[in-house]
């Protein structure tokens, strides 16, 4: 359910890494709002348990392979991101760790001892696979950190927390929304295109794998209309993919060379309007990022989201309910709109209040964080690489047990691939650490457990 074309953000992974790192995949994002163009269909017999386990964060852990060995981060889940997903990519091999020996960007902030992590740091997502997709190239620190993305100076010190209902064993297969419901979700997003369904294809478990036996839970729709296909997942997110790429007037500049990218936010503007009705979108926020593939090309997203009424609000649209239009190929034209709100299938459990950023700073230094690499990795980032200061994301995503706010921190680590070191890319990775103060850490894990 996911294209060969991959994000980014709001959390997710951009288009052209895929397509350099591996084959059409399947799967499903969490964060960033992306199911895949892969068709449906047959799944028992093409994918089989390949499809249940895969899923957005396969791609992400494809992706990783391209930098790190050759692994390629990104995000977005990019993002942010918090992630594309959880649980153990393994170890990195002797032969990197070689390589990376005595490699070290210039010194930041010596590590101190590492002290045992908190177990809500092991417990809080599942399927570690997908959340390497997190990572950035870029030439310069100031290029990361010049992102645009929400400001937090204007939060509230309390952020809410939720129960991912549709969260099923790690997989990344979400359920949750019933047939009726994904069926009506598909209807009214035909309607506000201006078009009917006229085919209804589902996806329930039992097609995912033969792990599932009979089960006949819907994980999927595909609904075939005049103008294209909306696919929704059970969780409520969903893409509409056009039959013919909608054009973009002459004025608007979506894509073309690095300096056509200014011209991306009214391009957007006039595509977030056009499609206010689908993306339930009245003032729209808009914005673009990009950072470079191994071959140091940039690679723009592109991104809206619902301007609330509060900062608050603004932070949660951002995260939960972004929109992601993806380019048609050498076209100024959009061919697929991702969009869906994750709060549609999470349940509100309470605001929390946050620790300061120094308090999370400290918590990091100490090892109380959690990420996608290798520790030794990881632990060269943080006692040798230049760290950004942090931000406040969510990590909104299927193998995610609970929506927590994080602060994310970005660190440079040995560069490992060749060509991207000719070029002078550096490798950033993230670093996440739970912006709760530290006393509600325990209650939290609770929370967790209960769910299981």
């Amino acid at each position: 359910m996911m294209e060969e074309k991959l994000l980014e953000a709001l959390n997710h992974v951009d288009e052209k890494y895929i397509e350099e790192a591996l084959p059409a995949c399947i799967g499903l994002s969490g964060e960033t709002n992306a199911l895949s163009e892969q068709p449906h269909g047959k799944l028992k017999e093409k994918y089989r348990i390949a499809y249940a386990r895969m899923k957005w964060s396969m791609v992400a852990a494809c992706l990783c392979l391209v930098v790190f060995g050759g692994i390629y981060f990104w995000s977005v889940q990019r993002t942010d991101g918090n992630q594309v997903l959880d649980g153990d990519i393994g170890d990195v091999s002797e032969e990197l760790l070689a390589e990376t020996e005595g490699i070290q960007p210039s010194i930041s902030e010596p590590i101190v001892e590492v002290a045992e992590k908190h177990a809500l740091l092991e417990n809080l997502e599942v399927d570690v696979w997908g959340g390497a997709g997190d990572g950035f190239l870029f030439y310069d620190i100031e290029e990361l950190e010049s992102r645009d993305l929400p400001e937090m100076e204007q939060l509230p010190e309390t952020l809410p927390v939720y129960r991912n209902l549709s969260f099923f064993d790690g997989s990344g297969v979400p359920v949750y929304l019933s047939e009726g419901e994904l069926l009506n979700l598909a209807e009214t997003a035909a309607a506000e295109l201006g078009a009917t369904v006229t085919q209804v294809t589902y996806e329930r478990l039992k097609d995912c794998s033969e792990d599932y036996g009979e089960d006949e839970r819907i994980v999927y729709l595909a609904a075939d209309t005049e103008v294209g296909t909306v696919e929704l997942e059970a969780d409520g997110l969903g893409k509409i993919s056009f039959k013919e790429p909608v054009e973009i007037p002459g004025e608007y500049r979506l894509v073309g060379n690095d300096s056509a990218c200014k011209f991306g936010k009214e391009a957007l503007r006039y595509l977030a309007e056009r499609y206010a009705d689908l993306l339930s979108i009245e003032e729209a926020v808009v914005f673009t990022n990009y950072d470079y593939n191994i071959h140091g090309d940039r690679n723009y997203t592109y991104h809206a989201y619902e301007q609330g009424d509060t900062a608050l609000e603004s932070f949660l649209n951002y995260h939960f309910a972004g929109v992601r239009f993806s380019p048609a190929d050498d076209k100024n034209a959009v061919d697929v709109i991702w969009f869906g709100d994750k709060r549609r299938s999470a349940e509100y459990i309470k605001d929390y209040p946050l620790m300061s950023p120094e308090e999370a700073k400290k918590l990091l230094q100490e090892g109380q964080y959690f990420n996608y690499t290798d520790p030794k990795i990881s632990e060269m980032g943080l006692s040798g690489g230049v760290i950004t200061e942090p931000e406040l994301t969510y990590r909104v995503y299927n193998s995610c047990k609970l929506y927590i706010p994080y602060f994310i921190f970005y660190a440079e680590v040995p560069q490992t691939n060749s060509e991207a070191e000719s070029l002078g890319l550096k490798d950033y990775i993230p670093y996440y650490v739970p912006a709760i103060q530290r006393a509600y850490w325990d209650e939290v894990m609770e929370l967790i457990q209960i769910k299981e």
